[in-house]
């Protein structure tokens, strides 16, 4: 072997070694011992490194599956093993799929329904194990596995949590939400607008009935009708200021911009850019909303009575009070635990706090307000977290 031949093919192993340590740094699982295999770990850096034809770059897409027959709404078109490239040049990432079965080569996967956009895409994940990968003619691609998406732009990384995730914790900080439209309206900022698109924006949604109706109300635009949604989110990428949308998901104005109190300045300090700080000081104001903010360059964030609620830790004293009797099962009829409401005499917010008691164990433990700070809540108890909390005061329908 010529030494430049040699020293190309290092570069390359090298390169191929940092993408596969990066993949694992930003969430991609490689626990399964058939995604670590050498021709599935070709296919990842296949679809990471794209080769280049007339100046353009080519859409493509893997799914890499635990059992094919998991996969929905598709058909086979098997190919022999040898033929990995031709399958490749037709496999678009849209209706064409490159598809493994573990690491076993299968041919190509047609689907009856186009993935054309990145809901359709989480939404095909099988019920098993896998990967699915999919790369734009930008040369984007993403890598989603059922818990994250994992995003690679340009040498720059980003991470999606899952949407159910986020929606379960918002439900633990506002009882009575209507989880059918907050999941949409999740699904609508975490893969239509974020992050590749480059749009930011504000959506406010309000939680209880309101009478104002406007120009944009008798356009019926819904977020939870999915075949506006491109729409909305065109027009979202025109507009500077906040989105409001009704209890049901309906637009009812747009170019808002939001004002808040100077008692919300005072308490609630800044954070990261303008569009969150107004969003997280006005959700302090606005009892009865939530508010979703989409960062131009990815995240997304819920805010709620002036805190982000997407990112807590949600924590169960009745769970921790069960792993602890486990832990401890000759002291287990001495371990008790209770959740309950306190409004902060400081902020006026209202959170729930979860306390363990264990008898015998004296040590007081002082809570913060997870809004303002200020000091909540102390006991004399095992431990003791606490989380904003809210109650919808009109049920949904």
């Amino acid at each position: 072997m010529m030494p430049e031949m040699g020293s190309r093919i290092e570069k390359r192993d090298e390169m191929q070694d940092l993408l596969l340590k990066e993949l694992k740094l930003n969430g991609v699982n490689f626990q399964k011992p058939w995604l670590s295999a050498d021709n599935i770990t070709d296919e990842i850096v296949f679809s990471l490194i794209p080769k280049v034809h007339e100046g353009k770059i080519n859409s493509y897409g893997v799914f890499i599956v635990e059992n094919v027959a998991d996969l929905e709404n598709f058909e086979l078109i098997p190919f022999p093993e040898n033929q990995i490239d031709l399958a490749r040049k037709l496999a678009n990432g849209e209706e064409y799929f490159v598809l493994y079965e573990k690491s076993q080569f299968l041919g190509l996967a047609e689907f009856k329904t186009s993935i054309s956009s990145e809901i359709l895409f989480v939404r095909s994940f099988p019920i098993s194990a896998g990967l699915i990968i999919q790369r734009n003619t930008l040369g984007v691609t993403k890598f989603f596995q059922g818990d994250s998406l994992t995003i690679h732009d340009n040498r720059k990384w980003y991470t999606k949590p899952n949407v159910k995730t986020a929606a379960w914790k918002v439900s633990q900080c506002v009882a009575n939400i209507d989880k059918r439209i907050l999941n949409s309206i999740l699904e609508f900022a975490f893969h239509l607008v974020s992050p590749t698109n480059r749009v930011g924006a504000i959506l406010v949604w309000f939680l209880n009935d309101s009478t104002e109706t406007t120009e944009l109300s008798a356009l019926n635009l819904s977020i939870m009708n999915e075949s506006r949604a491109k729409m909305i989110c065109h027009l979202l990428s025109q507009i500077d200021g906040a989105t409001f949308l009704d209890r049901k998901g309906n637009l009812i104005k747009t170019g808002v911009q939001l004002k808040y109190s100077d008692e919300s300045r005072r308490l609630i300090p800044e954070y990261k850019g303008t569009r969150h700080t107004s969003s997280l000081r006005f959700s302090y104001d606005l009892e009865d909303a939530i508010i979703v903010t989409i960062s131009e360059d990815g995240p997304v964030t819920v805010f709620s009575s002036g805190a982000n609620i997407a990112d807590l830790q949600i924590y169960s004293a009745h769970k921790q009070a069960r792993l602890l009797r486990k832990e401890l099962p000759e002291v287990s009829e001495k371990i008790t635990s209770r959740s309950f409401e306190v409004l902060c005499k400081h902020c006026g917010k209202n959170s729930m706090v979860e306390e363990v008691q264990l008898e015998g164990y004296n040590e007081v433990k002082t809570l913060p307000c997870p809004i303002c700070k200020n000091e909540l809540y102390s006991s004399d108890c095992f431990s003791l977290e606490g989380r904003p909390f809210k109650r919808v005061m009109n049920t949904l329908t």
